[in-house]
């Protein structure tokens, strides 16, 4: 339903009683959102506690994700979804990997680990988290060190996310 600039959704239903949802009115730039959603488009040698950065942007609204630093900034404060997944790939017979952490403001939050055993060998390793930030976070992808597989053809390096509610 729509009252002059502002449209109402339904933002609550109570589920033990008969009781109709409630309405909110929100104005357009709340309906807008945030998200991104990112990937690593050539390979990477890091060292310890190095920022990856991911280039190529498959979508990024809300402009919070810079593919120069690897950082997301918070653009609003809220509960936001991160997923990202590591590629790994070996050539050779001697194991290779790639540890890496999600990383809010200097804060270690969650780590993905992957590990190829043999030669040719293509692997992921991902995380996902649902995190409360505040405006003017930063959020990021460090490495621990190790190989982080990318080509414009193969998109197995990728950091996502999405703004979920206030």
């Amino acid at each position: 339903m729509k009252e002059g600039r502002y449209e109402c959704i339904p933002t609550h239903l109570n589920q033990l009683t008969d009781k109709p949802m409630q309405n909110r009115c929100v104005t357009a730039s709340e309906r807008a959102g945030v998200s991104f959603s990112v990937y690593l488009d050539h390979d990477l040698d890091l060292g310890t506690h190095q920022t990856i950065k991911f280039n190529q942007v498959i979508i990024n609204d809300g402009n919070g994700y810079n593919i120069y630093t690897g950082v997301f900034t918070c653009p609003e404060s809220g509960v936001y979804m991160f997923s990202f997944f590591i590629g790994g790939r070996s050539e050779t017979s001697t194991p290779t990997g790639e540890y890496a952490q999600l990383m809010v403001n200097d804060q270690h939050v969650i780590d993905a680990v992957v590990d190829t055993f043999h030669s040719s060998q293509d692997l992921q390793g991902g995380n996902t988290v649902i995190k409360r930030l505040k405006q003017g976070d930063a959020v990021w992808i460090g490495s621990l060190a190790g190989h982080v597989e990318g080509r414009p053809g193969l998109r197995i390096s990728t950091f996502s996310d999405v703004y979920l509610y206030p």
